[in-house]
């Protein structure tokens, strides 16, 4: 840039001439705007090119951060831990809904799929016919299957047409083979209630039997009884789980006793 005063040579930047002393208003010069400051992006770029240049010139690149620096691998496996214990728990309760028919003895049943057979004769009072037993991880079903004459003994006699005694007894016999639902529920009470610690019944009608009681594992069970007499065959049918799921699966044991088809 040249003095418009003196025609001095001026340096770019210069506010006066350093030959004559003339301001750049004096010359009618107005002076550039500075730019203005640039994103704070552009700052730190010219900032790296700065410290490169400080370090010989180098050339070096930029590293740009990753896409997953930005991830919570905290939060991203409490995600996946929940998602996995919800993916469980609907695999559960679809093998738990499901159902199968079996045939037992001279019967069926509807059991829930899961259920297999074991060996346990808790329940069992007098000496059986037949007995089966199936169970998971929190229920049980037993069936046990009685003489109706171990109970009655008088049903084995024959009346004979001039034996006044023996009509007798056949027709008393009879008579309590009719009543046998009731009367045996109530015996089947007498007995867990003294075989079975801390018995509490829980509800009981004609033929259907519910308690609770401690056993000797330290577990408070529920237990719901039916009894059904057909001929001189009289059905113990037993389904039992702990005390604190007697709520949920109460409806489930009634929905088993629905299902008995002989």
């Amino acid at each position: 840039m040249v003095c418009k005063t003196c025609g001095a040579q001026m340096q770019e930047g210069d506010k006066f001439c350093g030959n004559c002393g003339a301001t750049l208003a004096e010359m009618g010069i107005v002076p550039k705007q500075k730019e203005k400051q640039g994103s704070k992006e552009d700052a730190d770029k010219r900032d790296f090119q700065m410290r490169s240049d400080y370090f010989g010139g180098v050339q070096v690149k930029e590293r740009k951060a990753s896409a997953l620096a930005s991830v919570d691998f905290k939060l991203v496996s409490i995600i996946f831990v929940l998602a996995m214990f919800g993916i469980f728990l609907l695999v559960k309760a679809y093998y738990d809904s499901r159902t199968t028919t079996i045939g037992v003895d001279d019967f069926s049943v509807t059991l829930p799929s899961s259920m297999r057979e074991v060996n346990d004769t808790s329940f069992d009072v007098l000496t059986t016919l037949a007995h089966q037993e199936f169970a998971n991880n929190r229920m049980e079903f037993t069936f046990a299957k009685y003489d109706a004459v171990e109970i009655i003994p008088d049903l084995g006699t024959k009346a004979m047409t001039n034996d006044f005694r023996d009509m007798e007894k056949s027709v008393v016999a009879k008579s309590k083979l009719d009543n046998l639902e009731r009367t045996f529920t109530q015996d089947l009470e007498d007995t867990f209630d003294e075989s079975f610690e801390d018995y509490k019944r829980v509800s009981m009608d004609r033929n259907q039997l519910s308690f609770t009681y401690h056993d000797r594992g330290s577990v408070d069970n529920y237990v719901k009884v039916m009894v059904i007499v057909r001929d001189h065959d009289v059905y113990q049918f037993t389904c039992m789980c702990s005390e604190s799921d007697m709520k949920k699966y109460d409806k489930k044991f009634n929905n088993i006793f629905d299902s008995i088809n002989f």
